[in-house]
């Protein structure tokens, strides 16, 4: 089958290329500018974490909601640096089928999982670089939202094209976004649609479709099992080429009969039942629970683990008529209770890994170049979530009593700890800013290095909390610190540690 035709083109609000960043601050030169708190909210929920670069990239815009607008037509933002990310690793612009030989070369299944790895550090290393920020966001979410877990043997063909299907419509209309994720051949192979057929229907994606994807559980009359079977027969025929392992319909394997789920019926009468496939993904897409299933899970992502009522009824006015995912950022982001959320959304591992890469401003070589690029994915591991490593398709949880527990705190402050000294376990070629660009110039107070460090690490200044926590690290002497102070040399990756440790950098 056919991708869906891609979305409207975007508005004209925005009539020329967003310009690239300005360069990061001199390593010497005065403490750079930091957002209000306001946009320092916004850019914190909407990127993978604040850098003088981004903060830098806002005020040239207008502001973070200015940048925010911007970021809504990815399209017109150079991204071509994070774009030859892809590149470091051959394999991903292989078609399926020969992504499908490569993994079943000898050694059987070994090169599947190769695969799947390598896309899964590419993602993350594309998060840490990229300027289209927002989309990476959403296309995160929505990756979470229609989840595929990993790496398995049978979906390691098709990974890095669903993820460019997910990112071609994240920001776009609902509806076409959910036929491309549900009918995309990795979907149709993780949950055995492939294996579906008339005469023995596999129920998986069919019951998916309406508990993940789509309505949910919470319904005022839940759909029945006779609506899961209606489902399942309603898209048996799509399934994989043998050969070419795309996704293709198989008449001769389609259920034909009439079919009800819930409120939507249909003959269903002919052996091309895509046209009756198409019309029943459309009436989910259309469904109240349907936008209000994802109004909900939106709002506790960008807003807080338990948004209000009133929030939940405000986002679905604006997302309900268009179903355009658009104006349903908007609507988020102009909300009086999301200005209000500041800081009540614990990052996930994954979440701080990235935003810590992206506070140090480490640059990670091609692998050629060192092996960090290839340690990135175990060092993600060690912290405790690994992409795609949630066993069940409901995909990862997203409140933050799940990811508070000692033991992850310790895994991410132990990475936190590995960045600030340069640690070997992050592996090879890594560059970053040296000490001087962290203090500033010298001789300088304590205080003037603190909050230096608090504005290019956290981009804010240091305020009594900080400084607090700032002091007990590194057990500053009173007077001007001069060039190879302690606080200039050993202490200075236990000060960097100590401020990532802290809430104003493991929440958003």
């Amino acid at each position: 089958m056919p991708p869906p035709p891609p979305p409207p083109a975007a508005a004209t609000r925005h009539r020329q290329s967003a310009p690239l960043p300005p360069p990061a601050p001199e390593p010497i030169g005065p403490p750079p500018p930091v957002p209000t708190p306001a946009d320092r909210h916004l850019l914190s929920r909407f990127s993978w974490g604040t850098t003088p670069a981004l903060v830098a990239e806002s005020a040239a815009a207008g502001g973070a909601r200015a940048w925010f607008e911007d970021q809504l037509d990815p399209a017109l933002i150079d991204d071509h640096e994070a774009d030859e990310i892809a590149r470091w690793w051959e394999h991903l612009a292989l078609s399926p089928q020969e992504k499908s030989e490569l993994a079943e070369s000898d050694p059987p299944q070994v090169k599947g999982f190769i695969q799947e790895v390598d896309c899964t550090r590419w993602q993350l290393i594309h998060a840490m670089n990229t300027r289209r920020q927002l989309l990476s966001i959403m296309t995160d979410f929505w990756a979470n939202h229609f989840y595929i877990n990993a790496p398995l043997p049978k979906v390691c063909a098709h990974r890095f094209r669903y993820d460019q299907a997910l990112r071609e419509h994240a920001l776009g209309s609902f509806d076409r976004l959910l036929a491309s994720a549900v009918l995309h051949p990795m979907m149709l192979v993780y949950l055995d649609n492939d294996v579906s057929h008339k005469d023995a229907l596999n129920e998986n994606l069919g019951r998916e479709l309406l508990e993940l994807h789509t309505v949910g559980r919470d319904l005022e009359i839940p759909f029945s099992e006779d609506d899961v079977l209606n489902s399942a027969r309603i898209i048996s025929g799509y399934g994989i080429h043998p050969a070419t392992r795309e996704a293709e319909f198989h008449p001769d394997l389609h259920w034909v009969g009439r079919v009800q789920v819930m409120e939507f019926s249909h003959p269903n009468s002919r052996s091309d039942g895509r046209e009756v496939a198409l019309a029943y993904v459309q009436a989910l897409a259309e469904h109240p629970a349907t936008a209000k299933r994802i109004i909900r899970k939106l709002a506790i992502r960008f807003v807080s683990d338990d948004p209000s009522d009133e929030l939940l009824a405000d986002l679905f006015s604006a997302f309900e008529p268009s179903r355009n995912i658009t104006d349903l950022l908007l609507a988020l982001v102009d909300h009086d209770e999301f200005r209000a959320a500041a800081g009540r959304k614990v990052r996930t591992p994954i979440e701080d890994l990235v935003a810590s890469y992206r506070a140090m401003q480490a640059q990670i070589p091609p692998p050629d170049d060192g092996d960090a690029a290839v340690t990135v994915i175990q060092v993600c591991q060690d912290t405790g979530q690994r992409p795609y490593d949630w066993p069940r398709p409901d995909g990862f949880p997203d409140r933050g009593e799940v990811w508070s527990s000692p033991s992850r705190m310790l895994a991410t402050w132990d990475m936190h700890r590995a960045l600030s000294i340069g640690g070997s376990d992050l592996g090879t070629g890594i560059e970053m800013p040296d000490d001087a660009y962290w203090h500033g110039p010298l001789p300088a107070t304590f205080d003037t290095i603190v909050d230096r460090m608090c504005r290019l690490l956290l981009a804010r200044p240091a305020d009594p909390e900080l400084m607090r926590i700032a002091t007990e690290s590194a057990d500053p002497r009173a007077g001007e610190i001069e060039a190879g102070h302690p606080e200039v040399g050993g202490r200075l990756p236990a000060l960097i540690g100590a401020l990532l440790d802290t809430p104003h950098h493991m929440t958003r």
